[in-house]
Formats: C-alpha cells, sequence, structure tokens
C-alpha cells in the first residue's frame, strides 16, 4: 500500500512538472514569412496595387514592397536585423548600398504582424 502511494505521488509530481516547463514556442519569428496584398494602396504615388513581405531569417529581415502599375512593376528592399521578445520586436533595416539605418517597430499576436512603417501600421500575416 505504501509503495502504491508513493509511486502515485511520483506520477503527479512527474505530470505537474512537465506540464509546468512546456516550451514556449512563441518568443520566436525566425524563418517565418509574412505578407500583404493592397489592391489600389492609397500609401502609392498612382494608386499601384502594392505587395508587402517580410521575411525573417535567424536575426536577419528583409521587407519588400512591390509596386504594380500594370504596365511597370517596382520592387523595393529594405533588409538588416531585428530583434523580438514576448510579442514585439525592433529592426533596423537599410535599402543596399545605403548607411542610413531605419528604426521599424513591429508586433505578433498569433498570425499577424503589425509592421510600424513610415508613420503607418501595415498588417501582414503569416504564410
Amino acid at each position: 500500500m505504501k509503495t502504491t502511494k508513493l509511486i502515485l505521488c511520483f506520477v503527479a509530481l512527474s505530470t505537474m512538472f512537465l506540464v509546468g516547463c512546456k516550451k514556449d514556442t512563441s518568443s520566436s519569428i525566425s524563418n517565418t514569412n509574412w505578407s500583404l496584398f493592397v489592391p489600389d494602396d492609397p500609401a502609392s504615388l498612382y494608386l499601384a496595387d502594392v505587395t508587402y513581405t517580410l521575411e525573417f531569417g535567424k536575426s536577419d529581415v528583409v521587407f519588400t514592397r512591390k509596386y504594380d502599375y500594370g504596365d511597370m512593376v517596382e520592387t523595393y528592399t529594405l533588409e538588416g536585423t531585428y530583434t523580438y521578445s514576448n510579442g514585439s520586436g525592433v529592426a533596423m533595416i537599410h535599402e543596399n548600398g545605403d548607411t542610413t539605418d531605419y528604426r521599424i517597430t513591429f508586433t505578433v499576436t498569433g498570425n499577424t504582424l503589425v509592421w510600424r512603417f513610415n508613420l503607418r501600421d501595415i498588417t501582414l500575416t503569416k504564410q
């Protein structure tokens, strides 16, 4: 009888320990891709269809804006590094060949990422 109670006690403690030590995977966004398509984006110069994409590596990030004017397509890419913890992050990005970094803040909730760029919130979806 004492042996059974002792075994049940160890099983109960082990279960509580394993539940309490569940790994938190929400603190990492590395190797994820996010996008948003905006037809006739009012933020573009001539109401172009704009596709915004974000690609997060281990510590690097690439932000792309593709403007589709119908007869012409322009793509702008900014890249740099980021830090992320507990649902929010900061990216330091620049255009290729430029040394000026832009500080971008962002938040992640589930499959939604809000990227604060040029005084505008861009809400992207995880792919």
